[in-house]
């Protein structure tokens, strides 16, 4: 799910422009902050003795919640530098192409800032001592693959999308 943010964020920046995808960016990770303080928050309200699993549902959230600070700073970190890269990379491939070749700036933005995410994100856990560097090199490489052929994949939704008109589908209903 998370390799939709590109999507959407590119989506932004080709109908809207780069002021418009870098707004959504920065929306974004005041809502992941907001989100974290709104879960930690949570952990301070004792769970209730209606359900029986009440309390381990309670610690497991506890569990998550307060983890480690590092792996929610190195995840905003990782999606403000990713996602700024790839608001950037698009719209320097648009200006330099002229507004053409929509598949090229969408995959080299998405393939290369998802890179970045991938690699700056897993290696938090190589800084936090939790594993080894080459162990989150193969985690990483692997987190990618997948992210790649999602990134190839969405080529083809950018295009639909981006010439999609909403007034189109109220003249054929009626």
């Amino acid at each position: 799910m998370y390799s939709g943010i590109y999507f959407a964020t590119d989506l932004l920046n080709e109908k809207y422009g780069r002021k418009e995808a870098n707004t959504a960016v920065i929306i974004g990770a005041v809502a992941n902050v907001i989100i974290m303080f709104t879960l930690v928050l949570s952990t301070y309200y004792l769970p209730s003795e209606i359900a029986t699993s009440a309390n381990e549902v309670h610690q497991a959230i506890s569990t998550l919640a307060l983890y480690s600070p590092i792996f929610v700073i190195g995840s905003i970190t990782a999606y403000l530098i990713s996602q700024t890269f790839d608001v950037w990379v698009f719209h320097k491939i648009k200006t330099l192409t002229g507004g053409k070749y929509l598949w090229l700036r969408n995959n080299v933005s998405t393939l290369s800032s998802q890179a970045l995410d991938t690699f700056i994100y897993t290696f938090v856990w190589v800084l936090a001592g939790q594993m080894s560097f080459k162990v989150a090199l193969g985690i990483a490489l692997t987190k990618y693959v997948f992210k790649f052929f999602i990134a190839i994949v969405d080529t083809i939704f950018i295009y639909f999308v981006r010439n999609f008109n909403p007034k189109d589908l109220q003249a054929t209903n009626g």
